[in-house]
């Protein structure tokens, strides 16, 4: 029996160990059953011969099939523990089946099936790890890596070789400050902790995550190691200050509404007089006061109309856009101040851009808004193009407008659709014209962004959706 043995030990699966089985020992057929959690039931995972028919099936261990009556059947037992159950068919040379020595190689069945069981949780562990999309590590107590999945290789830029026994340590841009969610205690028998920390890619671009870690541990519950899972929180952040620089920016609109409906009428009040006392005969002196007067109160009422533009909750008017003719229709408005600045224009239309559903009207405002904050960015530039390109992206028409102006500092850049911050000189912008636009392209459904670098330039994306947007009302 020791050859049986021999074969069992070295069996690579659970067919593997039933066919040994088999050629040691002969009969009809055999059956392995592995227990369930409950241990009530055996699940059937290997079978030949007579039983072949009990392959996947669920044995109830209380209430065998008639298959199985008559069967030699043998508990398979490891540290006292029951992981499964083997059968061998009924024939009719019961003495075909040396029993005994059957009984014998038992013990070394149970030690191989419980191996292979072993191998194929561990190989099912393993490829749960490996499709995981956040990042798993697991870690030496030394804090040395000792496998990193997929996940880990793509967020931190290190492949697997690159990973294997780097000290954990290295990977933390800030291991002195980082901020503890939960404390286990000081000794190992603690738990989990659960952490944010920054943490550094191997390009030296950093990162804010989650690090959950936790011990692994043996039989006898002593550490071996750690497990240390980690999720990238820079998508999370940006969504979060996305949402909140929304949400400010609806509070400002609740406020500049009413702010400008409480200004609108007296300024409308104070130009209407001023009109009057310019038709009454005045001295040059006194008519050029009335004027600035006029003047000055005609300037305030545009701002209240800013104002009002950029607080308005109803959709825009709806109607059949093309963005093409606003670009073109807005640089013929501006092309004197464009020359005289000796601005560079190049314009690169798509002309098969589908029209968007909206209000012309207010989208030609955005654009002109673009184009002007683009002149006067490019003031005392050495180089002065302005670019303006559309295009068609899935579902979406995209405008980019380009200058190679002053930039944007990237302080300033998060606050730049901000109602009333502007980084022009004091008297030169009111800081609406970038808040207006967000509210109407949003208005629109759609979505404008910037990017720039200081000294180079500050580029503007607006794109807008091809369907309607859901509410229509009148601008």
């Amino acid at each position: 029996m020791a050859r049986a043995s021999l074969a069992l030990a070295e069996a690579e699966s659970l067919p593997g160990v039933l066919q040994a089985i088999a050629d040691a020992f002969g009969s009809d057929g055999y059956a392995l059953g592995l227990a369930e959690p409950t241990h009530d039931t055996l699940r059937c995972v290997a079978a030949t011969g007579t039983l072949a028919g009990l392959l996947g099936t669920t044995l109830d261990a209380f209430a065998l099939p008639e298959t199985l009556t008559g069967a030699l059947w043998y508990p398979l037992t490891v540290q006292r523990q029951a992981i499964g159950a083997l059968w061998c068919a009924p024939t009719n040379g019961r003495d075909a089946v040396d029993q005994d020595a059957l009984a014998e190689v038992v013990p070394t069945l149970a030690l191989a099936l419980h191996g292979v069981a072993h191998q194929a949780r561990e190989a099912m562990l393993a490829s749960a790890v490996d499709t995981m999309d956040q990042a798993v590590l697991l870690v030496s107590l030394e804090r040395q890596v000792r496998y990193a999945n997929p996940a880990a290789t793509r967020l931190f830029g290190y492949d697997a070789a690159e990973f294997e026994g780097r000290p954990l340590d290295t990977l933390v841009a800030n291991p002195a400050g980082d901020r503890r969610l939960t404390h286990p205690g000081q000794t190992p028998a603690g738990g989990v902790w659960l952490t944010e920390q920054v943490h550094r890619r191997k390009d030296g671009t950093t990162f804010p995550a989650t690090v959950h870690l936790d011990y692994i541990r043996d039989a006898g519950e002593t550490p071996v190691g750690l497990v240390v899972v980690i999720r990238d929180l820079t998508e999370e952040r940006r969504l979060s200050e996305h949402l909140r620089q929304s949400e400010k920016l609806a509070a400002l609109g609740e406020l500049v509404a009413g702010v400008a409906h409480e200004l609108n009428n007296p300024l409308a009040g104070i130009s209407a007089f001023a009109q009057l006392l310019l038709e009454d005969p005045l001295d040059p002196e006194q008519a050029e006061s009335v004027r600035l007067i006029k003047r000055e109160a005609d300037r305030a009422v545009a701002v209240i109309r800013d104002l009002l533009y950029f607080s308005r909750k109803g959709g825009p008017a709806q109607g059949a856009v093309d963005l093409n003719e606003i670009v073109e229709h807005t640089l013929r408005l501006r092309s004197y101040s464009l020359r005289s600045s000796g601005i560079d224009v190049r314009v690169d239309l798509d002309p098969a851009l589908p029209t968007v559903p909206g209000d012309g009207q207010r989208l030609h405002q955005v654009v002109l808004n673009l184009v002007v904050n683009a002149e006067q960015a490019m003031q005392g530039a050495d180089t002065r193009r302005l670019v303006i390109r559309t295009e068609r992206r899935d579902v979406h028409v995209m405008m980019v407008v380009s200058d190679t102006g002053a930039g944007i500092p990237p302080e300033a850049q998060h606050r730049i659709f901000e109602p009333f911050f502007t980084t022009k000189p004091e008297g030169e912008g009111t800081g609406l014209g970038l808040s207006v636009s967000y509210g109407i392209v949003k208005a629109h459904g759609g979505e404008i962004s910037v990017a720039s670098d200081a000294g180079t330039g500050t580029t503007f994306r607006v794109t807008l959706p091809l369907g309607p947007v859901a509410a229509t009302t009148a601008a």
